[in-house]
């Protein structure tokens, strides 16, 4: 996954802040210094660059460990005047212990973009989709067993309350101290015990956090009681258990669009395939067939719009990420199709008809036009 400039510094200043030489590390990324680099590994234990080939990964040979190895050790006076050479270098040494890091303890690794967002502009549902592909279980929001951020059950990722849309620290403390006198019995119990407004307890039923308690969508109907019944005592039991209102249960998308709508993540499935059938009718294939994709050919992509830049010295040119179930590519928009695209640019969905470029591994879509859903039947 590639991260930003300002995510990557963070993630690095991360990574050196758990190992104890945040500022060792700085020096080294910073500073024409390459004796710092070789004593930073030794120090953190990873010895990413000073021992690679000992430490690659699967699939990782020794001719591109020794590559990252003679560029990251020879930080010379002459980087402070090839500005290039020594960000390439500083990307170079923070790229590979990241994949390091994802490849060695994968559940670690995505935690810590977790606990680290926001992160440039990549949005968390794409951290956690790839964490998915990764073939990692991440486990959805869970009253009982969700702490304040992202944890780690086993090799599996547990979504934090801080992922509940509108959740803060005075939230999160008042669930954390009510749960250490004993669990939550009902969802009266919750409202009772924490006095949590409305809007909060929705947003914990919407993501799917007290479906222990039951259905969701008769734990809203259910909620207006709850808070009538935390205001005065309850009443005899006069009424027949016939007078509930009995709601049908939401079926698989409106769970999927509410916890989305709740948390920012999807780990049921990906949106897209709320829409696969417009995608596939408009002759979309999915983005991970683009690397048997021949340089130069022509296809159609389609998927969510994660992100857009079109910086200032890009000469009108924009960079859209876009996603599917089974990755993410970025398509480059030239000037006049930027122009023509701005009305899909601001859909969550879209469809690309452009042609695939291959450079050095690297795949990107060149865009000749797109379009929204509308515009292919949906």
């Amino acid at each position: 996954m590639a991260l930003c400039s300002t995510s990557t510094c963070r993630f690095a200043n991360l990574c050196l802040h758990l190992s104890g030489h945040l500022r060792q590390g700085r020096s080294a990324l910073l500073l024409p210094q390459p004796f710092l680099l070789p004593r930073l590994h030794r120090n953190n234990g990873l010895y990413a660059l000073k021992n690679g080939p000992q430490l690659c990964c699967n699939g990782w040979g020794p001719v591109l460990v020794s590559k990252v190895q003679s560029y990251t050790v020879t930080l010379t006076p002459h980087s402070l005047i090839d500005i290039t050479k020594s960000h390439a270098v500083a990307f170079a040494a923070i790229v590979y212990w990241s994949a390091w890091l994802q490849c060695n303890y994968p559940t670690a690794f995505y935690i810590g973009l977790l606990r680290n967002e926001p992160m440039g502009f990549y949005p968390r549902h794409v951290v956690v989709s790839d964490a998915i592909r990764y073939g990692l279980k991440v486990l959805p929001v869970d009253l009982r067993y969700s702490q304040a951020a992202a944890t780690a059950e086993g090799q599996a990722i547990r979504l934090g309350l801080i992922d509940v849309k509108g959740f803060g620290p005075a939230q999160i403390e008042l669930i954390g101290v009510e749960r250490q006198r004993g669990p939550f019995r009902s969802l009266a119990d919750l409202v009772r015990r924490t006095q949590l407004d409305r809007p909060h307890v929705e947003a914990l039923v919407l993501a799917g956090a007290l479906d222990h308690f039951g259905e969701r969508r008769q734990l809203l109907w259910d909620l207006a009681e709850a808070y009538r019944l935390m205001k005065r005592p309850r009443e005899l039991p006069l009424r027949s258990p016939d007078e509930q209102a009995q709601l049908l249960p939401m079926n698989r998308t409106e769970r999927l669009m509410t916890a989305y709508a709740a948390t920012g993540v999807s780990i049921d499935a990906h949106l897209t395939e709320l829409r696969r059938d417009a995608f596939t009718k408009a002759g979309a294939m999915s983005i991970a067939s683009l690397a048997q994709v021949k340089h130069g050919q022509r296809v159609k992509i389609g998927g969510l719009l994660v992100a857009l830049q079109r910086p200032p010295t890009a000469k009108g040119f924009a960079f859209l990420a876009i996603e599917d179930p089974t990755g993410m590519v970025n398509a480059v928009l030239a000037p006049d199709v930027y122009a023509q695209s701005r009305t899909a640019l601001h859909g969550a969905f879209a469809l690309i008809d452009g042609v695939v470029q291959k450079d050095h591994g690297a795949i990107n879509v060149i865009a000749k036009r797109m379009n929204t859903l509308q515009c292919i039947g949906h």
